[in-house]
C-alpha cells in the first residue's frame, strides 16, 4: 500500500505539497508519493472512490493506495477542513498555504482513514477542532486512546509493512511522480453513450504480464474518443456490451 498526495489545481505549488507530504509521511513512519500533475476536476465533480479507482492502476498494477487530494475549493463548507472518503482509503484537504495547518488536517483526516474517530481530548490531533499542533511525533499527536486505535488499524499496518518491505529491497521509495495533468471522469466512465467498468476482480490479473502502451500524446487533438478509449483500456477498463 503507498500513501499519494495529489493536488487539484496547477496553483497548488508542488514544492509545498511535497514538504507536507515529507512531514506527514515522518510521523507516520511511511514513504509517499506526490503526484506531480493537477486533477481537472473539482471536488463536487470526482469522488475518492473515482479516483482509487484509476490510481490503483497507475502505480505497480494490483497495490492499492491511499489518497490525500489537496483542493483550494472548500470542503463540504467553509468550516471543514479535510473530509474522509467513505471508502476510508482517501480524504480531501482544503489548501490554504498554511503549510502547519495542512500538515494537522492531513494527519487528523489519516487518523480517520486508520479509524479514529473525533476525540474529547482537546490536545490530541483527532480533537473536532482545529487546533494548531508542532509535534513531529505520532505519541505526541495523538492521544493514548487514539494511537492504539490508528496502530492497529488495517491501513495503517498495511503502509508501514510496505513502506518496510520497500526499504528492504533498496531504500526509500518517497518522491514526485511526474505526471500530466489528471483527468478522471466519475464512475462510471460515458463515452459516446458507452459504458466502461472495471472487470469483477476474479476475471483481472493484477499483474499482466504485458501492458498496453500509453496512447499518444497527440491523439487528444487529432482524435479525442480513440485516446480516451486507449487511456481506459491502459488501466484496464473494459467496454460494457
Amino acid at each position: 500500500m503507498k500513501l499519494c498526495f495529489f493536488r487539484s489545481a496547477s496553483n497548488i505549488p508542488v514544492e509545498a505539497v511535497e514538504e507536507v507530504a515529507e512531514r506527514v509521511g515522518r510521523v507516520f513512519g511511511v514513504d509517499y508519493f506526490v503526484f506531480t500533475g493537477p486533477i481537472l476536476c473539482s471536488v463536487e465533480e470526482v469522488s475518492i472512490e473515482d479516483l482509487l479507482s484509476i490510481s490503483d492502476r497507475f502505480l505497480e498494477r494490483g497495490e492499492p493506495i491511499v489518497a490525500i487530494v489537496y483542493t483550494r475549493e472548500k470542503v463540504e463548507d467553509y468550516a471543514i477542513y479535510g473530509l474522509s472518503s467513505e471508502a476510508s482509503r482517501g480524504a480531501w484537504v482544503w489548501w490554504n498555504d498554511r503549510i502547519e495547518q495542512i500538515v494537522t488536517v492531513t494527519i487528523h483526516e489519516l487518523g480517520h482513514i486508520c479509524e479514529a474517530d473525533h476525540c474529547d481530548n482537546e490536545y490530541c490531533v483527532m480533537y473536532p477542532i482545529y487546533r494548531e499542533h508542532k509535534a513531529t511525533r505520532m505519541d505526541r499527536l495523538f492521544c493514548g486512546r487514539c494511537l492504539a486505535v490508528v496502530q492497529s488499524s488495517w491501513v495503517y499496518n498495511r503502509l508501514t509493512q510496505a513502506s518496510k518491505d520497500r526499504a528492504r529491497k533498496g531504500g526509500s521509495r518517497s518522491g514526485l511522480v511526474h505526471t500530466a495533468a489528471v483527468q478522471i471522469s466519475p464512475s462510471p466512465l460515458n463515452m459516446s453513450h458507452r459504458t466502461w467498468s472495471l472487470p469483477p476482480p476474479e476475471q483481472s490479473n493484477p499483474y499482466p504480464s504485458t501492458f498496453p502502451e500509453w496512447p499518444s500524446w497527440p491523439l487528444t487533438n487529432a482524435e479525442k474518443e480513440e485516446f480516451i478509449r486507449r487511456v481506459l483500456e491502459y488501466f484496464g477498463y473494459e467496454e460494457d456490451e
